[in-house]
C-alpha cells in the first residue's frame, strides 16, 4: 500500500470523525432546545395557579372551567378538521369509548376541584399538593399495567412524603380542624390530583387508538359542554377587561402548554423532562413572590416558613428522583 494510500484512508477516518462530531452536537443542541421548551411549560404551568386565583375571587369554578375547555378545545378543533385526524374518534366503540368518556370526567374532576380549592388555599401550597400525582400515576400503573418500579423511584416516593409531611407540618393544627378553610383546600387539591392521575391513566390506556390532540380536543369539548348547564354566562359578560383577558390567557395557555410539552418530549429524553417539570413549585413560589411585590393587595403572599421551604424542595427532590429512577429502570 503507498503512501497516498494511507492518506487517503486517514482522511476519510477524519472525515468520519467530524461527522461525528457534527451529529453529536446537533443531538447536544436538540437537547438543549427540548429542556428549553420545557422549562418554558414548567414556568407556564407553575404560573397558572396565579392567574387562576385571581379570576375564582370573581368566577365560580364551573363557569371558569367551562370557559378555559371551550377555549382550549376550539383552538385544538380546526386542526384536527384540517388533517382529518379526528376519524379514529369516530370508530371508537364500547370499553374504549366508556373510557374515553371515564377519561373526561376525571379531567373535569380535576379542572374544577383544583380550582375550588384554590379558593381557601395559595398557589403555591396546590402545587406541592399536585407534585404527588406523578407519584400517583406511577402506583395506579403498577397495579394496572403490571409495571415495576426502580428502587430510586420507592425512595423518591418516601422522599416525596416526607417532604409533604413536612410542608403541611407549619399548618397541622388547621388540617386537624376539619371545618377549617384550609382543611378544604387541601382536601380539594387532593381530590384533584386524585382525579388527575384517573386521566393520565385513561390517557395511556387510550395513547395506541387516539393521538394526544385528538383526545384533549375531544375531553376539552366534552368537558365544556358538561359544564355548560352550570355556567354562569353574565358573570362571565361582567368582567372588565383585565380579568377577560386573563380568561382568555387562561384557556389559550392551557393548549399552548401542552403542545410545548409534546414538542420538547420529542427534543429531549422523558425523564430529564420530568426533572424540570418537577420545579413547579419553585417557579410559583418566585411568581407569587414577583407577582405580590409588583402589585400588592391583590393576592396574599406565600407563608414561608422554614419548614414550609425545606417541605417544597423535598417533594421536588422525590419527584426529581422518581423522574430519572424512571430512566435507569427502563434502561
Amino acid at each position: 500500500m503507498d503512501e497516498s494510500g494511507v492518506t487517503g484512508d486517514r482522511d476519510h477516518v477524519g472525515d468520519r470523525d467530524h461527522v461525528g462530531d457534527r451529529d453529536h452536537a446537533g443531538f447536544g443542541d436538540r437537547h438543549l432546545f427540548g429542556l428549553g421548551l420545557a422549562l418554558v411549560t414548567a414556568w407556564m404551568w407553575a404560573t397558572m395557579p396565579i392567574m387562576l386565583k385571581i379570576l375564582v375571587g370573581a368566577l365560580d369554578p364551573v363557569t371558569l372551567s367551562c370557559v378555559r375547555f371551550f377555549t382550549a378545545g376550539l383552538l385544538i378543533l380546526p386542526v384536527l378538521l384540517l388533517n382529518r385526524s379526528y376519524r379514529p374518534l369516530m370508530r371508537l366503540r364500547g370499553r374504549r369509548l366508556a373510557a374515553l368518556l371515564l377519561g373526561a370526567l376525571a379531567l373535569a374532576a380535576n379542572y374544577v376541584t383544583f380550582m375550588a380549592g384554590l379558593r381557601f388555599i395559595s398557589p403555591g401550597t396546590a402545587q406541592v399538593i399536585m407534585q404527588s400525582t406523578p407519584m400517583l400515576v406511577l402506583m395506579a400503573s403498577l397495579a394496572i399495567f403490571g409495571e415495576r418500579l426502580g428502587r430510586w423511584q420507592w425512595l423518591g416516593i418516601a422522599i416525596l412524603l416526607c417532604g409533604q409531611l413536612l410542608f403541611f407540618s407549619a399548618r397541622r393544627e388547621e388540617l386537624a380542624t376539619f371545618s377549617s378553610d384550609y382543611f378544604a383546600g387541601v382536601s380539594l387539591a387532593l381530590v384533584s390530583a386524585l382525579s388527575w392521575t384517573g386521566y393520565m391513566i385513561v390517557q395511556k390506556a387510550m395513547a395506541s387508538h387516539l393521538s394526544p390532540a385528538t383526545s384533549l380536543c375531544f375531553l376539552y369539548l366534552f368537558g365544556g359542554c358538561l359544564f355548560l348547564p352550570f355556567t354562569d354566562l353574565p358573570a362571565v359578560f361582567a368582567l372588565d377587561r383585565t380579568l377577560l383577558f386573563l380568561l382568555v390567557a387562561s384557556g389559550a395557555a392551557t393548549m399552548i402548554s401542552y403542545y410545548i410539552f409534546a414538542v420538547s418530549l420529542r427534543h429531549a429524553e422523558s425523564s430529564r423532562i420530568g426533572v424540570v417539570i418537577a420545579l413547579m413549585p419553585v417557579f410559583t413560589v418566585i411568581g407569587m413572590g414577583v407577582f405580590t411585590s409588583l402589585w400588592p393587595g391583590i393576592l396574599e403572599p406565600e407563608r414561608l416558613e422554614a419548614s414550609t421551604v425545606a417541605g417544597a424542595l423535598l417533594v421536588v427532590a422525590g419527584v426529581m428522583l422518581g423522574a430519572l429512577g424512571s430512566r435507569s429502570t427502563a434502561g
